[in-house]
């Protein structure tokens, strides 16, 4: 040990240390060569000798305030090698007048080989690219700590992000139970895990707008609000609210009883319930009168109005009422719902009629008339009055517990109304997220969430209503505990929920040329680190820094490209300003656009 520290490539001596950042006078003979090798660049590496301890760091600054005053290097104390073994943190921290110099190739070699000297760790590690500074040497990245702290994946729109996300995913599929779902905002990851023929690889479902089957009967009744309540008369909010609850929980009330939770279901369990059905209650209600001075409905048949009260509210709730019109003498109309209801009666009509809604609200018609669902789960063929069950089918379809095991599920959002995006993926990520809170600690197996295009929704913005926000913060805070972990890609990092990014223990940070992201990026990893986020914007596409638990090290980074890359590459203006359109694609485009069939990439 005192023999490396004797030849050790001297380039200054310690003249402060506050914290775990050191200030370097820098020696005049480096000075004189250091432009003519290039060595002790800004992201490159530096050890301070003390004892047999060698205490490594990262050079984060190098200045000179005047034209003659000495030189100064600022370097960030990250970790040590000790017996040849590097591990973070400092024991040791060194004294004013100790000697600072390059690191070796060995230390070198040493620190970014470290998957490579245990073997468990070799294990569970992944080649993700090369250190930009020296590329013969590979990046690892500890697949362990990796998945198991959150991730987050920033960069401008051409910065590489699509292929880096590629990449860490096709290498963590080979593992034969790996689970990972993709939120795919803009239909880009298809073609990454097809064949040559454009045949889906076996391992990988594949769930666009045709595919996707999102029951609403799962959502809460905070998100069926949103969907359903007319919010253009503030004064009749409260009257479609209160219906919308009184309707879910006797709606509910059936398949509560088949299921045996009469004694604990509420508007919020997630069983089934007929959307015509609460459509057609609604439709009763708005024209409902009472018989005066009476808890009576007030039928056209006189008949109906001698029933119970249970009996006619059976009827409201299984067929068309018929009321008088007009002011009929002795009868009175619902104080709270008579003509209260047309806003959100409306609603259900244009949401109902809009076939891009089908997924969600026409679940089981459009379940059957896709032919992957059709295949894996028969049985949605059947007549059914309770369809509690189908949310069976939809997690082993999300989770790849199929006949064949899928590693990978590509949720495409492309073709989804944008309004309900943000609901889609909330609904999504809490069943993810729930299904493995209930599931027993033994037979828990870890699940990945991916969300591409992030800002879209998960917004920082706290004042405006996110599902998917309130989702996956909790992810964020909890989902580490049952083995759900997430994956965060933006191109605006500032927009993002800042309690989502905080929980990110790893971060792959490409070009950014925005200050605002920058400064944001500063903020949630160290003030230390300020001078390499200045460095974003002149990094070359598909280079990086990646910080955090899963490397050794701070690294700058080339990433390697996957071997076949999304559908995210820019258009190429010129090259298709240069050959002319095929007569008829003009009446194609638009025939497609009629029928809302959309290209496949």
């Amino acid at each position: 040990m005192i023999q490396e520290a004797m030849t050790l490539t001297r380039i200054g001596q310690v003249i402060s240390i506050c914290g775990d950042q050191a200030q370097v006078a820098l020696d005049d003979s480096f000075i004189e060569t250091a432009g003519q090798d290039r060595q002790g660049q800004l992201a490159s590496f530096a050890v301070i000798p003390i004892g047999e301890t060698r205490v490594v760091g990262l050079i984060t600054a190098i200045s000179a305030e005047e034209k003659d005053a000495p030189v100064r290097m600022s370097v960030h104390l990250i970790g040590q090698i000790i017996e040849n073994h590097f591990s973070r943190g400092v024991q040791q921290y060194p004294m004013i007048g100790d000697p600072l110099g390059l690191i070796s190739q060995e230390d070198l070699q040493l620190i970014l080989d470290m998957p490579r000297q245990n073997e468990q760790e070799f294990s569970s590690s992944f080649p993700l690219g090369r250190f930009a500074l020296n590329s013969q040497y590979k990046v690892y990245l500890n697949g362990r700590q990796f998945f198991s702290k959150h991730v987050a994946i920033l960069g401008n729109s051409g910065s590489g992000k699509s292929c880096t996300v590629t990449k860490i995913i096709s290498e963590s599929i080979k593992h034969p139970n790996t689970q990972m779902i993709l939120f795919d905002v803009h239909g880009e990851y298809r073609r990454a895990f097809s064949d040559d023929n454009n045949q889906l690889l076996p391992n990988v479902t594949y769930l666009n707008e045709n595919d996707l089957v999102v029951p609403y009967w799962l959502l809460r009744y905070q998100e069926l609000d949103t969907l359903f309540v007319d919010r253009s008369d503030r004064r009749i909010i409260p009257n479609q609210t209160s219906f919308l609850k009184e309707a879910l929980l006797k709606l509910k009330r059936s398949a509560a009883k088949n299921l045996d939770l009469l004694v604990n279901y509420n508007i919020d369990t997630p069983i089934y319930f007929s959307l015509a059905q609460l459509k057609l209650y609604a439709e009763n209600m708005n024209q409902s009168r009472f018989v005066l001075n009476t808890n009576r409905y007030a039928f056209v048949r006189s008949a109906l109005r001698n029933l119970t009260l249970d009996e006619q509210e059976q009827i409201l709730l299984t067929q068309k009422a018929q009321f008088n019109q007009g002011n009929p003498e002795g009868e009175v109309p619902h104080a709270l719902y008579f003509q209260s209801l047309t806003g959100l009666i409306d609603l259900f009509d244009h949401k109902l009629n809009d076939h891009r809604y089908d997924f969600l609200l026409r679940p089981i018609e459009h379940a059957r008339k896709s032919p992957l669902f059709c295949q894996l789960f028969p049985q949605v063929k059947e007549d059914q009055s309770d369809w509690s069950g189908m949310i069976v089918s939809i997690l082993k379809l999300l989770t790849g517990q199929l006949e064949q095991r899928r590693n990978l599920t590509i949720v495409d959002l492309s073709g989804i109304p944008f309004d309900i995006i943000d609901l889609t993926v909330g609904l999504l990520s809490r069943l993810i997220f729930d299904f493995n809170f209930y599931t027993q600690s033994t037979f828990r197996r870890p699940i990945v969430l991916i969300f591409e295009e992030a800002h879209n929704y998960i917004p920082s913005d706290t004042s405006k209503q996110s599902f998917a926000r309130v989702a996956i913060e909790r992810i964020a805070k909890e989902g580490r505990k049952y083995g759900v972990s997430a994956i965060i890609v933006s191109q605006r990092p500032s927009e993002v929920s800042h309690t989502v990014l905080s929980q990110c223990n790893n971060m792959i940070v490409l070009r950014l040329n925005n200050p605002e992201d920058q400064n944001y990026i500063t903020k949630v990893i160290s003030d230390q680190f300020a001078n390499l986020i200045g460095m974003l914007p002149i990094l070359s596409p598909g280079e990086g820094f990646v910080i955090g638990d899963c490397v050794p090290l701070p690294l700058r980074t080339l990433i390697a490209l996957p071997d076949r890359r999304p559908a995210s590459g820019n258009v190429d203006f010129i090259e298709a300003w240069r050959n002319p359109q095929p007569a008829d694609q003009l009446n194609y485009t638009i025939n497609r656009w009629i029928k809302q069939e959309r290209p496949q990439n």
